[in-house]
């Protein structure tokens, strides 16, 4: 992602578990292209290079309170952590184990309204 393709303005990734975290680093190396990320259900290691990194895209971070496979408590501390470097939304899902629910679908497109302009090559 050393440029954007011609004629795209808009870049957002994101990702599941695993994804998330990939969508994480990637959103911290490729800032300057990315208008906006999010990650569900994931977390970056206190240790992660990524995190000393000081640009990031605004985020949004989902995790199920009852995630017995990635605990919630790793993702809100990434959260935590990423606050000091950009604005973070960070949200818990009850009765919510390693999936997604419908509440946090909504929640995924509230936060990319807020971050993208729709034109009329844009639509969420």
């Amino acid at each position: 992602m050393k440029k954007k393709a011609e004629g795209v303005e808009h870049v957002v990734i994101g990702g599941f578990s695993m994804g998330g975290g990939i969508a994480l680093q990637t959103a911290a190396r490729c800032s300057a292209n990315i208008t906006a990320a999010f990650s569900l259900s994931s977390y970056l290691c206190s240790d992660s290079q990524a995190i000393a990194l000081d640009s990031w895209p605004p985020l949004f971070m989902g995790h199920g309170r009852a995630d017995d496979f990635i605990k919630a408590e790793w993702g809100q501390a990434t959260a935590e952590v990423l606050k000091t470097k950009t604005s973070v939304e960070f949200k818990l899902y009850d009765h919510t184990f390693h999936e997604m629910n419908q509440q946090e679908w909504q929640d995924i497109l509230t936060f990319l309204r807020l971050h993208l302009t729709p034109d009329s090559t844009c639509r969420i």
